[in-house]
């Protein structure tokens, strides 16, 4: 993990009573997909409001890349030694349980 160039992305959860009734499903990268190259990721979640009740849907190639949910201090430090959660599927999708920041890293 230390040689490795993880990839990281910062999103933003707004809260509100009405999303839930409006829930929507955003792919992370667009159809890049989550990848080590080409995709912005700090533009992409900017470029999305997101809310409780969406869903991130997180396409790349399995075992290759992984989707970790790590807590500030886990992005900060580029570690998913505490993950909150961890896939390596090749198809994630995470729905927004509590409004604020989540973020998700690559732990390969």
């Amino acid at each position: 993990m230390a040689n490795a160039l993880p990839l990281i992305v910062a999103l933003v959860a707004a809260a509100g009573c009405a999303a839930l009734a409006s829930a929507t499903s955003y792919t992370v990268g667009d159809s890049q997909g989550w990848t080590t190259t080409g995709v912005d990721y700090s533009s992409w979640a900017s470029r999305n409001t997101f809310v409780v009740g969406d869903t991130l849907v997180f396409n790349y190639v399995s075992k290759a890349h992984t989707v970790t949910e790590v807590s500030k201090a886990g992005y900060d430090a580029c570690s998913g030694a505490n993950a909150l959660s961890d896939d390596d599927t090749g198809s994630t999708t995470i729905t927004l349980q509590t409004p604020g920041t989540h973020y998700f890293i690559c732990n390969v």
